[in-house]
């Protein structure tokens, strides 16, 4: 692939790592899965895939969260307004897009389980189909991540918790959302509590940090 070709489909990912994970007892990011921060684990898939850049949105503990990610060759932004809620983390990363990307994935920090393979996924949808958002899917049922095409990047910075997020942004746009079946239920799973793992049967240790 040329270069040309490389910034034709060139796409960013943010992974939103802001949040104050309250129905977690601590730090869900820097908490171990199989040995490995979670925020580690799932910015390490991100950047193995086809995307050409990773941004990482921090607020909360965000040194913590940095420390565990000095060697990732990823963009870190602070949102001081984490508080807010996840959209202003949404918006604080796509400040920080480069100019030249056609797209961006916006990718919960606690979907620990997902895979390059799935990102890899929708990102080849989209280069094909060129839908404005894309997603993937489990039997019909949307999950993460999700794609937004550069048409749509004005809209989402004007998004608020109160006006529902990016979920009205996707729910404006229903009759143009492409899903991707990618066969496996990865794609509908976050972590929102340490049950959730405990169900999963996944070894779960707390960090030291």
């Amino acid at each position: 692939m040329t270069k040309d070709q490389r910034v034709e489909h060139m796409i960013s990912i943010i992974v939103l790592a802001a949040g104050l994970s309250s129905r977690f007892k601590g730090n869900k990011m820097i908490h171990k899965i199989d040995g490995v921060p979670m925020i580690r684990k799932v910015v390490k898939i991100c950047l193995g895939s086809q995307a050409m850049e990773t941004i990482v949105v921090v607020g909360h503990e965000a040194l913590k969260i940095i420390e565990q990610l000095n060697d990732f060759n990823c963009k870190i932004v602070e949102n001081t307004n984490y508080s807010e809620g996840q959209s202003s983390s949404v918006k604080e990363g796509i400040k920080k897009i480069d100019s030249r990307s056609n797209a961006v994935i916006i990718l919960p920090g606690d979907v620990a389980f997902m895979t390059r393979e799935i990102i890899d996924a929708v990102i080849n949808h989209y280069k094909q189909f060129r839908s404005v958002i894309t997603v993937a899917s489990f039997e019909g049922i949307s999950g993460h991540p999700i794609l937004f095409d550069k048409s749509l990047f004005k809209e989402i910075m004007t998004i608020s918790e109160k006006n529902f997020g990016l979920k009205e942004v996707i729910k404006g746009h229903k009759k143009f959302v492409a899903k991707v079946e990618c066969g496996t239920n990865e794609v509908l799973l976050d972590i929102d509590s340490s049950e959730d793992l405990m169900k999963r049967g996944t070894k779960f240790e707390k960090s030291h940090n």
